[in-house]
């Protein structure tokens, strides 16, 4: 039975050290040539990289060849050097590219943005006030028996 993924899904800290960075690198290959979409979230946790700069060089390493990317404010204003993160022209100029098919960028509890090669969309977040107090009984995430 063979299977093919729609969507390959990736971070960016499997790029940190070998054998983990060509293991990834083939698994995105061989998505690629499959007809996958490929979906990066890079995850910026600095503590893991020897450095900032191959942080930012690893996780620039693979931006070309992403169809989607979701990434943070914190993780725009690290990548462009410290620029504003809500500047659309910053992050156009920047982190957009000509293959991209979508950019994301997390906003919190204020909503996300996002960007495609012909239109620049905001949706702003609702907080909802839920008043839930879970029991046993009627759950419907517990077991029956």
């Amino acid at each position: 039975m063979q299977m093919q993924a729609t969507i390959f899904h990736y971070g960016s800290i499997s790029l940190i050290e070998e054998p983990c960075r060509s293991t990834h690198l083939s698994a995105m290959n061989i998505a690629k040539r499959s007809g996958s979409i490929l979906s990066y979230d890079p995850n910026l946790r600095l503590p893991l990289w020897p450095s900032a700069e191959a942080a930012r060089q690893g996780i620039m390493s693979i931006w070309d060849q992403a169809d989607i990317i979701k990434i943070s404010e914190e993780e725009i204003s690290f990548l462009t050097g410290g620029d504003d993160p809500y500047d659309d022209n910053v992050v156009l100029k920047k982190l957009f590219r000509p293959n991209l098919k979508l950019l994301l960028v997390t906003e919190g509890q204020k909503g996300c943005r996002y960007y495609t090669k012909v239109s620049i969309w905001l949706f702003l977040a609702r907080i909802l006030n839920i008043n839930w107090k879970p029991s046993l009984k009627n759950n419907p995430f517990l077991p029956t028996f």
